[in-house]
């Protein structure tokens, strides 16, 4: 009787597994199409001679500027609101959005960006961590509104 629940669990567990990846794939499809469906400006299918201007050719088009992680730490962290946060929530929040962060420790990784948001002065260290008690984190505008007038 024990090896059915035993089993059922597991099995449970590895749709549970099955469904977290298949919410990251549409995520990260979501985030790509967003991107790819648009064309540059003065961009012409089978364009005849004359029909762009030479000047927006090189340089008079914007480029897009390549998404870092630390603008994606910097856009994830302003959805916190009030709450407390800690390297652990941002992974989270990446994940949920589909930002895949390509490192041997992604952790380490969102460490690095959330320093230098912290020297940015969108965020406050609000507790100090150490050993296995991770840092805790607060939206600068949310500690300026906890602060007495």
């Amino acid at each position: 009787m024990s090896d059915i629940l035993e089993e059922f669990e597991q099995r449970i567990a590895a749709n549970k597994r099955d469904l977290e990846e298949q919410e990251h794939a549409l995520a990260v499809l979501r985030r790509t199409m967003g991107k790819a469906g648009s064309q540059p400006q003065g961009f012409v299918i089978n364009a005849t001679p004359g029909t762009f201007k030479f000047e927006e050719l090189v340089g008079g088009v914007e480029k897009t500027k390549k998404r870092t992680l630390i603008d994606e730490v910097r856009d994830v962290v302003m959805l916190f609101g009030e709450n407390e946060f800690t390297v652990a929530h941002i992974e989270a929040a990446l994940k949920k959005t589909g930002v895949v962060v390509d490192a041997k420790n992604p952790r380490a990784r969102i460490g690095i960006a959330v320093s230098t948001v912290l020297e940015e002065g969108l965020i406050v260290r609000t507790a100090e961590g150490g050993g296995n008690v991770p840092h805790r984190y607060k939206l600068k505008s949310a500690v300026d509104a906890d602060a007495p007038v």
